[in-house]
């Protein structure tokens, strides 16, 4: 008797893919200003929890889009990972990078959180 098994589709792979490329690129791009604006922007557990996200939805990323079976584990660290730094970067309340660095950090956890409960399922 064979199992029926629900897996992740390949749409939701791709979506994972892309959300984690442009959290990735944002997490970068929002590194460099906060180390030019100085100040609060530089806090040790900023930098680093940026630098984590973006490795982070690096190799998600990849995982995803080569649909090797690390996506199951690492679109389960992005989804939490991307969720924190969202949270911290959201607490710049007049800064639109910041917030734009939230906004993309959310959308990343939310697809991950996708792919976590397909790849769950499965």
């Amino acid at each position: 008797m064979t199992q029926l098994t629900i897996a992740p589709t390949r749409q939701q792979m791709w979506d994972c893919a892309t959300k984690c490329m442009e959290a990735q690129r944002e997490c970068i791009a929002t590194l460099n200003y906060c180390l030019d604006q100085g100040g609060k922007h530089t806090s040790i557990q900023l930098i680093r929890l940026l630098l984590d996200t973006a490795a982070m939805c690096q190799t998600t990323a990849e995982s995803s889009r080569n649909e090797t079976s690390l996506f199951r584990f690492s679109s389960s660290a992005c989804a939490e990972i991307c969720s924190l730094c969202a949270l911290s970067c959201a607490r710049f309340k007049d800064d639109a990078q910041m917030q734009t660095c939230a906004d993309l950090c959310r959308r990343c956890a939310e697809a991950c959180q996708n792919m976590r409960v397909a790849a769950a399922a499965a």
